[in-house]
C-alpha cells in the first residue's frame, strides 16, 4: 500500500522487545524488508544493549528516544 503512495521511507516497530508492546523480531524485520524497495528505518527499544544487532542488519537508519535521552544537568 505504501508503494503505491511512493512513500520513500517506512518506519518499522518495534525492532526489539519492549514490556508493552510485542516484539517485531529481527527476522520478521529482515522479511519485511526483503519485500519493498524502501528505506528502513527501525524504531523501539533500541539502546546500547542491542547496537550490535542494529549494525548487523543495516537499517537505512533508526530512532530511539530511550537511546539519545539525556540526563538532566544537576543544579
Amino acid at each position: 500500500m505504501k508503494e503505491l503512495q511512493n512513500i520513500e521511507e517506512i518506519f518499522l516497530s518495534p525492532l526489539f522487545k519492549k514490556k508493552t508492546n510485542p516484539q517485531l523480531n529481527i527476522y520478521r524485520y529482515l522479511k519485511l524488508r526483503e519485500i519493498t524497495k524502501m528505506r528502513d528505518v527501525s524504531l523501539g527499544g533500541i539502546n546500547e544493549k542491542n547496537l550490535r544487532k542494529l549494525n548487523m542488519i543495516k537499517p537505512f537508519g533508526f530512532a530511539g528516544i530511550s537511546y539519545f535521552k539525556k540526563k538532566a544537568p544537576k543544579n
